[in-house]
């Protein structure tokens, strides 16, 4: 029995993955570089954000406790940021923008439902796909 060829869908799903977060301003960000799309060879698919997607996703409430000073300047350094006035230091910085996060909230960049959604559009296209060549190399015989 023939087997569905799905090597092309990997990459379709990356590509499209990129894109939806390109749309929303994170293609070239620490998680559009982590994502990881596995396909097992029984056709499971996986898609892996690293766990803070969800927050982004999700976006923070407003009062929600502010989020930690460290991971605040963690990100600072990654994006290279520097306090504009030289009265402030990099640490008040930090805990300037944790209050500010812990106070106003920060608002959602909805994208893992779009990526779900095109995901399964995809494979039902290369299934669909997949059985055609089938029924074709069957009605040759």
């Amino acid at each position: 029995m023939d087997e569905f060829d799905l090597s092309d869908l990997k990459d379709d799903i990356e590509t499209t993955v990129q894109e939806i977060l390109q749309s929303i301003r994170l293609g070239n960000s620490r998680l559009a570089r982590a994502v990881k799309i596995t396909i097992t060879k029984k056709g499971s698919i996986g898609i892996r954000f690293k766990p803070y997607a969800i927050n982004i996703n999700d976006g923070r409430r407003k009062g929600a406790p502010p989020p930690p000073v460290d991971k605040i300047r963690a990100w600072m350094r990654r994006n290279s940021i520097e306090p504009k006035n030289n009265n402030v230091t990099k640490q008040e910085l930090a805990y300037i923008l944790s209050a500010s996060i812990g106070a106003k909230g920060i608002e959602p960049r909805p994208f893992l439902e779009a990526i779900s959604k095109s995901a399964h559009e995809l494979t039902v296209l290369y299934i669909d796909r997949e059985i055609e060549k089938i029924l074709k190399k069957s009605f040759k015989k």
